[in-house]
């Protein structure tokens, strides 16, 4: 950045106007309505107006317990916006109440935005993906007391200025010094909430085998193509030659004419060579290796990742 762009950066930063002239710092905004945290014992919360970092154990509120009360379970939950718009519509139209209760726990389902880690919880359950992972034929399953990053909001956005990888199974065992039984993947659960379309994880294709396997179709497909041709040029060369043999006239035919017997005779014995050469061709294609290589689950070059999943 040039000097004189940073200048004028700086002077566009400085002149932008700053809400805290107008209230006090952590303080509500005039119309703006904040819940107050339900603060657990032994918890450390740091606060500003209506964003929170809470320092403790693992605490998912919604009604669930988590496991607050064991050990090694500890969390930092990075919370702004609790109880959201839409918990508090929820609320004014549950309560006869129009001034709203005063305090909340943490709110998964309804709060605005959330960064959530933890040494021990049920993510999935958390997050209330279990029952959805169980619809969709996960594989893996809901997460259970285990070490996990939780992140929601209307949008989350991963930018990298350059590459970015999802990465699985680094390790043979997991935070609990337990060894990493069974393959683990990745899956791509799109429109979680519909109810249109077919939805169902399927697996994700891997495109250098897909290749190979087409280009070995159409390189059999074009053998078939050239051999047909070659039969169909055939057919209507032996049909000329045995209509060419016959003109009429006042008289009668007046070139020799062709024993019609002989010529369907020789006529069928060329398509019987030709069907043939195709029906050889097509045994040296080896349906049965194609399928076996390309088609069947844990075959080298499977078209279908055996891990990673989409719907």
């Amino acid at each position: 950045m040039s000097k004189e762009k940073a200048i004028q950066s700086r002077v566009d930063v400085e002149g932008l106007p700053n809400a805290y002239d107008k209230v006090v710092q952590g303080t509500r905004m005039p119309g703006e309505f904040i819940f107050e945290y339900s603060q657990l014992s032994g918890e450390k919360v740091i606060r500003n107006g209506d964003s929170y970092i809470v320092l403790g154990k693992d605490n998912p509120g919604g009604g669930r317990a988590g496991h607050a009360g064991e050990t090694n379970a500890a969390a930092m939950d990075l919370v702004v916006g609790r109880f959201g718009d839409v918990g508090r519509d929820y609320i004014k139209e549950a309560s006869d109440d129009s001034s709203l209760p005063g305090l909340t726990t943490p709110n998964f389902k309804f709060d605005s935005a959330r960064i959530y880690l933890s040494q021990k919880t049920d993510i999935d359950d958390n997050l209330y993906l279990t029952d959805l992972l169980r619809k969709k034929g996960s594989i893996d399953g809901a997460s259970k007391n285990k070490s996990a990053i939780g992140m929601k909001a209307d949008g989350v956005r991963i930018v990298s200025r350059e590459s970015i990888k999802l990465v699985t199974m680094t390790d043979r065992y997991n935070s609990k010094n337990k060894q990493i039984g069974g393959e683990y993947g990745i899956e791509l659960i799109a429109a979680a909430n519909t109810t249109k379309g077919n939805t169902d994880l399927q697996p994700l294709v891997k495109g250098q085998n897909l290749v190979d396997a087409l280009s070995r179709l159409l390189d059999h497909v074009a053998t078939l193509d050239t051999q047909i041709s070659i039969l169909t040029k055939i057919v209507n060369q032996q049909q000329a030659q045995f209509i060419g043999h016959f003109h009429g006239s006042a008289l009668g035919p007046t070139t020799p004419p062709i024993d019609p017997n002989s010529f369907i005779q020789g006529l069928l014995t060329t398509v019987d060579n030709a069907v043939n050469i195709i029906e050889t061709n097509s045994r040296q294609f080896q349906h049965a290796e194609f399928k076996t290589n390309y088609l069947t689950p844990g075959a080298r070059r499977f078209i279908c990742s055996p891990h990673n999943k989409t719907t």
